[in-house]
């Protein structure tokens, strides 16, 4: 009996096991499949009188976004992509190395919106489509 007992203990922490890395696993296999999902470049325009100008990113087959700004003080960024198309980055200003975020979504029709937040300033919106 013991030992039919200490095989079911087994077998129950192999599972266990197996469904912690399944699930830690998973938003990887997402952000995957996102990447294929979303690939492609997008870019587009800042908000009118927001000081910031044209951006552009590029998202590969992994799910990994990289971009750009065009403005003084704000160049490279890089960030991910969601399988729901919502997509998070950060960067660092070149001048004043203030720390910002990007975030925004790319809906159904390849269109996006999203804000630009500079760390003590207004956030700025900004939209666009896949090129």
């Amino acid at each position: 009996m013991k030992q039919k007992r200490s095989v079911s203990m087994a077998v129950a922490l192999v599972l266990i096991i197996g469904a912690v890395v399944v699930m830690s696993g998973c938003s990887g296999v997402n952000n995957k499949l996102a990447g294929i999902a979303y690939a492609g470049t997008y870019g587009g325009e800042c908000e009118d009188g927001s000081g910031l100008g044209s951006w552009e990113f590029t998202i590969d087959s992994s799910g990994r976004l990289n971009g750009w700004v065009k403005i003084a003080y704000i160049e490279n960024y890089s960030g991910i992509i969601k399988a729901d198309g919502s997509f998070t980055g950060n960067g660092q200003t070149t001048i004043l190395k203030q720390p910002f975020t990007i975030t925004g979504k790319i809906a159904s029709d390849n269109t996006v919106t999203g804000k630009i937040a500079v760390q003590g300033l207004n956030a700025v919106s900004f939209s666009g489509s896949k090129k």
